[in-house]
């Protein structure tokens, strides 16, 4: 493997989904067809106790993502990959947290997706913090 090449620069995003969210509800929504990759971060606060599902859109505007998906709001469920055991969650299953100060990161599947969400359910207590990374590589000719 060689070094990465010097032409070569990255660009990178840090957008904040949730902020200590303590309730049910939809995100801030990212619009990402321009990022090359995606990965998420869960960092609660307290003893968290919730349900947080992926949400993505191909759909040329922003859905409503609080809504139930229709032919006129597209979302569907995306499934994420945890990065510290590689196992694949299901869209419609999330991530389920149940504990005291939990980190998590995930990568997100992209593809070809335009709009990202997440959508927090099941909330009993705690705070929650989801943000997402999105980045893009630039190569110079």
């Amino acid at each position: 493997m060689t070094a990465t090449n010097p032409s070569q620069t990255a660009r990178a995003i840090f957008h904040d989904v949730f902020t200590a969210k303590t309730a049910d509800g939809a995100g801030v929504a990212l619009k990402v067809d321009q990022f090359d990759t995606l990965d998420m971060q869960i960092a609660t606060s307290g003893n968290t106790q919730a349900t947080i599902k992926c949400q993505g859109s191909k759909s040329n505007s922003e859905p409503t993502w609080a809504n139930a998906h229709t032919s006129a709001n597209r979302w569907s469920y995306k499934y994420i990959v945890n990065e510290d055991s590689g196992g694949l969650i299901q869209g419609s299953t999330g991530v389920t947290l149940a504990g005291t100060d939990i980190i998590n990161e995930y990568h997100i599947n992209t593809d070809r997706i335009r709009w990202i969400n997440f959508i927090i359910s099941g909330f009993v207590a705690g705070s929650i913090n989801v943000t997402v990374i999105g980045s893009k590589r630039y190569k110079n000719f």
